[in-house]
């Protein structure tokens, strides 16, 4: 049951967090391109790469972290099936180069983020 209460409050902070963050990118960015969400979800892999390389170094965090932080907050925070809707709007409008662009950099700027945070959990 400790479990099933760690990811529920944390994938609750994580979608508050989300949304929070969503609504304070839009406030300066007013273009068709869907820069809120890719912000969220680069830092969102950003937050896990970095404590996903803290828990393999074995320092400081117990499973139940790894449970409330990777699994809940992350999972609550990363915005998947909010980049595929938007995705696919960009399509069906004919966006076609704001598609490849948003896809692209979703991808590229994800992967370097996790990259990003296990180097950085490596050296703090």
């Amino acid at each position: 049951m400790k479990t099933y209460i760690l990811i529920f409050f944390g994938s609750g902070f994580g979608g508050m967090t989300r949304y929070a963050l969503g609504k304070l990118v839009a406030l300066f960015w007013k273009h068709g391109f869907p820069l809120p969400t890719l912000f969220v979800n680069v830092l969102a892999c950003f937050v896990l790469g970095f404590v996903a390389g803290k828990i393999q170094q074995k320092l400081a965090y117990s499973a139940e972290i790894q449970l409330l932080v990777v699994t809940g907050f992350c999972g609550g925070f990363s915005t998947f099936s909010t980049f595929s809707y938007e995705s696919l709007k960009l399509w069906e409008t004919q966006q076609y180069f704001q598609l490849f662009a948003y896809l692209l950099s979703s991808v590229l700027f994800c992967l370097f983020a996790v990259l990003t945070g296990l180097k950085l959990s490596q050296n703090l």
